[in-house]
This record gives C-alpha cells, structure tokens and sequence, in this order.
C-alpha cells in the first residue's frame, strides 16, 4: 500500500523542516518535496533549501495550477500568501 501524501499550505516566513517544524511535516516524514502554485497573477515563491540558501523566484502568470519539485524547509518574508500548497509523504 502506498505511504499517504501530506498537504500544507504555505505561509511566509514559517518553519517547515521535519520534527522541528510547527506548520510541517513531523518526525517520520519527507520534507516537503513537492509545491503546488495556485493560478493567478505573479506570485512569488520565496523559500529555504536543505543547505539553508534562500530562493526567491518571481513566478509571473500562472495560467494553470502547477506543480513544482522543489525541497523546501522553510518560506521567506516575501512568499505570495494564500497561493502555495506544499507535499510531503509519510512513513520514511
């Protein structure tokens, strides 16, 4: 049977690393490998990888949700709220 696939909705500047992060994914499971961008106008994904560099990418029109694959641990200031959906999948 398949491991169960995790939704978050990202917000700016939040914490989302494995067993440490309040608003993610919890011990036992992926980081978030997987962003959803809702359609809309420029949105901006400002994000932290597993080495800590800071990300932020001016998405233009998004004229059909999409998904991304990125590992993201934490957001940055700027991530355009309310337009960003972050997977994770349990039982690592």
């Amino acid at each position: 049977m398949p491991n169960p696939t995790l939704a978050y909705q990202l917000s700016s500047s939040s914490n989302y690393t494995p067993a440490t992060g309040g608003s993610g994914p919890g011990a036992g499971l992926f980081p978030i490998h997987q962003i959803l961008v809702t359609a809309g106008s420029a949105p901006i994904l400002d994000y932290y990888d597993i080495s800590g560099a800071r990300h932020t990418i001016n998405l233009g029109t998004v004229s059909n949700p999409t998904i991304l694959p990125i590992i993201l641990f934490s957001t940055g200031p700027s991530l355009t709220p309310n337009r960003f959906w972050g997977f994770s999948q349990a039982g690592v």
